[in-house]
């Protein structure tokens, strides 16, 4: 789209009409001074004498000193000087519009405030950009105070009416009397001021009917909902007010787990969002405390939903839930069929509107979804890493509490018996793990169950089926440790010839029996391991154990399938 920029040379000499350029495209302001006023001030300081402004960027400086407040227009009590001075804008179509305000005066921070009406007794208030601000201490009170832009949302041929005023205050200044603080007001002449008006058109992906295509598994796009509105029927999204949508349609090229986001999930960090709010005091606070808005704006944050159907009217939700991981706040995770179009909305929280990266990642399941292909753990102590990411259920595959069925498997015969447990602390989430006995899912037995931990009491030489679910339908990474009884096995024998020695120690059959080395019998070093054969294990050592070191032992950790 165009943008047009036209400089305002100056709306504030008496008597004065300005006509900038005069080509074709180029922007044109007038002023004129209200019918039966004399006025020192700007011409525009009456509400009948506005400048008029037209464009999508207009530029207009001013001088409010010798504004006036006329007779029913609106202010602030206690806070609006009255020197204030009017301008009207028309939005050529629905979008957005920012006012921005610059001074070279220190101390001055203008009001500026934004109008619907055509009259100041009809005037109905859209945006301004005045607040209240609170002190840490209690004896400083609560102030005035002005942030350094305002946005809000406009109408196709809708008049708006902007108005900019000198402000008593919009702080105090502090000195100390003993412990008491003083406060000294200061009234702050009209100052010199330049305003930017922006206007954003509706971003062309705005309504559902001219959504953006996205294709393939892992694609992402730079997205702006600057603008942007809500079409008559569009539903709220993951309950959020919202109201400045755009959207986006993707067809699966697989079945799988889908995230979206703000930034990049790895195939297997939150953006800054702040407001315009201008927090630094015009003088010096002393002693009160850090200045707190008492009324923020809401903070511009993506908030993303999925739906399946082909016009607003038949819109399903694909269940897309909130990730809730601290890496990725803003995230959803959805199921998606292969072959099946998701129309996506990206909208603003409570409506705002900003610029934000969306990624989108598509995580087929798992080799171990399938219990026929589960993955074998081995040893009294083993690590394992996963993810149910797009994992599916099996017809008879057993429920876990608080799950909807996405499940992988693992499978580990014991060594020895004894109490188990398996951790998965550092998973995405407290994912519910359940234990079971049986070849087949037709004869699973269930031994234990738990959610991010289960403990359970194993029997030497019994295989167990070890699955792991999702978490109220929440799937990603897993980080699985099993922890099972170490036996330290009998030393038998000892052979040694000169510094070579073979060690024999008691196992039984097919256990597999860890050998560790130590000079000083209390820190310990993995050497290698062996399967027993009849009633022992043998080790060949280059060192011969001594009463002084070095020291061995043998441990038994897991048995052969």
């Amino acid at each position: 789209m165009k943008r047009e920029i036209a400089l305002l040379s100056s709306t504030c000499s008496n008597g004065l009409k300005w006509i900038i350029g005069g080509a074709a495209g180029v922007i044109v302001a007038t002023t004129t001074l209200a019918q039966g006023h004399l006025n020192l001030g700007p011409d525009n300081d009456y509400f009948a004498a506005r400048a008029v402004l037209s464009g999508s960027l207009v530029y207009f400086p001013c001088l409010l000193e010798g504004a006036t407040s006329e007779p029913g227009e609106p202010n602030v009590s206690g806070l609006s000087s009255g020197q204030s001075a009017w301008w009207t804008w028309t939005a050529p179509s629905n979008g957005s519009a920012s006012v921005y305000w610059t001074t070279t005066q220190y101390g001055f921070h203008p009001l500026v405030t934004v109008y619907t009406g055509e009259s100041l007794n009809g005037l109905s208030l859209v945006a301004s950009n005045n607040y209240v601000a609170c002190y840490g201490s209690t004896n400083c009170g609560c102030h005035w105070r002005v942030r350094d832009s305002v946005t809000f949302r406009v109408v196709a041929g809708q008049n708006y009416q902007i108005a900019a005023d000198s402000p008593i205050m919009t702080d105090a200044y502090w000195s100390w009397s003993a412990t008491t603080p003083v406060m000294t007001n200061y009234v702050f002449p009209g100052g010199n001021i330049g305003m930017t008006l922006f206007f954003s058109a509706p971003p062309s992906n705005d309504d559902f009917e001219l959504r953006t295509t996205l294709n393939g598994s892992r694609t992402q796009v730079y997205a702006d909902n600057f603008g942007a509105g809500r079409q008559v029927g569009e539903p709220n999204n993951l309950s959020n007010p919202g109201g400045s949508s755009v959207w986006y349609s993707w067809t699966a090229p697989a079945s799988g787990r889908v995230t979206i986001s703000a930034n990049e999930i790895p195939p297997y960090n939150p953006p800054w969002a702040g407001d315009n709010t201008l927090l630094t005091p015009l003088y010096p606070i002393l002693r009160c405390g850090r200045l707190v808005d008492a009324n923020p704006l809401p903070v511009f944050f993506p908030v993303f939903t999925v739906y399946t159907g082909s016009s607003l009217d038949s819109l399903i939700s694909a269940n897309a839930l909130p990730m809730e991981l601290d890496a990725y706040p803003h995230g959803v995770e959805f199921d998606a069929v292969g072959g099946q179009t998701y129309q996506i909305a990206l909208d603003g929280n409570m409506g705002t509107m900003g610029f934000t990266p969306v990624y989108l990642a598509l995580t087929k399941p798992a080799i171990n979804d399938s219990f026929a292909r589960r993955i074998r753990l081995r040893s009294a102590y083993a690590l394992a890493q996963g993810y149910n990411a797009g994992a599916t259920q099996e017809l008879g595959e057993p429920a876990t509490t608080n799950s909807v069925g996405k499940t992988v498997w693992w499978s580990w015969k014991a060594p020895l018996s004894g109490p188990v447990t398996i951790d998965l602390s550092g998973s995405d989430y407290a994912f519910p793990v359940a234990v079971y006995t049986g070849a087949t899912l037709a004869r699973l037995r269930q031994v234990a169950t738990g959610e991010g931990a289960v403990t359970f009491n194993a029997t030497a030489g019994k295989i167990y089926q070890i699955a792991v679910s999702d978490s109220a339908g929440l799937t990603g990474l897993i980080k699985m440790s099993l922890r099972a009884p170490i036996v330290e096995a009998h030393l038998m024998q000892v052979l040694a010839s000169g510094k070579i020695a073979v060690l024999t120690y008691w196992a039984s059959a097919g256990q597999i029996v860890l050998l560790q080395y130590s000079n000083n019998g209390e820190s310990w070093e993995n050497l290698t391991t062996a399967t027993a054969h009849s009633n022992s294990a043998t080790f060949l050592v280059c060192q011969a154990p001594t009463a002084k070191g070095p020291f061995y032992r043998a441990l038994v950790i897991d048995r052969a399938f």
